[in-house]
């Protein structure tokens, strides 16, 4: 009896471990795949602040312009986290990357439902995304007016 109760369980218990795994793990083999020297510690505490006010577990916070086309993995300096997902189902993790010749800045973000990978940016290191337009959040209404 107990044995059919771990049986019916341990399939679901599987695909969570699994689609925990997916959402937590950097950013694709592609733009990692030839990890160059990562930027001094202050210089990332520095972008990490002026960066950090553009993303969250839900998503991004600001309308941030996708990369077209995306910066090859060896032109980047190393990977630093900006944000993870989380206790958020199916959130989102970010990842800032610098281009190592124009010094340019973007926000590599990973997860939801498909595990899906976008680059956003460029932008500039000193005016971070501030530029970019606000997000509204999503007002749910049960019947009478949303307020």
């Amino acid at each position: 009896m107990i044995g059919s109760a771990v049986r019916a369980v341990l399939p679901v218990l599987v695909a969570a471990l699994l689609f925990s795994c997916a959402v937590s793990t950097p950013p694709s083999p592609q733009l990692m795949q030839q990890q160059p020297p990562p930027l001094p510690l202050l210089r990332y505490a520095r972008l990490l602040a002026v960066f950090a006010e553009c993303v969250s577990p839900m998503g991004l916070r600001r309308e941030l312009p996708q990369a077209m086309p995306e910066p090859p993995a060896e032109a980047l300096y190393g990977l630093a986290p900006l944000s993870d997902a989380g206790l958020v189902m199916h959130g989102f993790a970010h990842w800032l990357a610098v281009e190592r010749s124009t010094e340019l800045v973007y926000i590599v973000q990973r997860g939801g439902i498909l595990g899906a990978e976008t680059v956003f940016g460029p932008f500039q290191a000193t005016d971070g995304c501030r530029g970019s337009p606000t997000i509204e959040p999503a007002r749910i209404s049960f019947g009478g007016d949303a307020r």
